[in-house]
């Protein structure tokens, strides 16, 4: 996920980051709502860890375009 959203901060691609943070966000809701949580937790922190990611992308871009 970090090549990924590096490659995006590169290209100054908001618009793909921003998709994907919203892409893994209707996962994580998935998940909580529809599994069993104890099963789906080690899953569950996987992509929080990936929004986590995207959201220092996304800081990233937002400091570059402040200069």
């Amino acid at each position: 996920m970090k090549a990924i959203v590096g490659g995006y901060v590169r290209l100054a691609d908001r618009g793909a980051l921003e998709g994907l943070e919203a892409h893994h966000r209707l996962l994580l809701l998935a998940m909580r709502s529809n599994g069993d949580a104890e099963l789906d937790a080690p899953m569950t922190r996987v992509i929080e860890e990936e929004i986590a990611i995207i959201e220092a992308g996304l800081q990233k871009l937002a400091a570059g375009e402040a200069r």
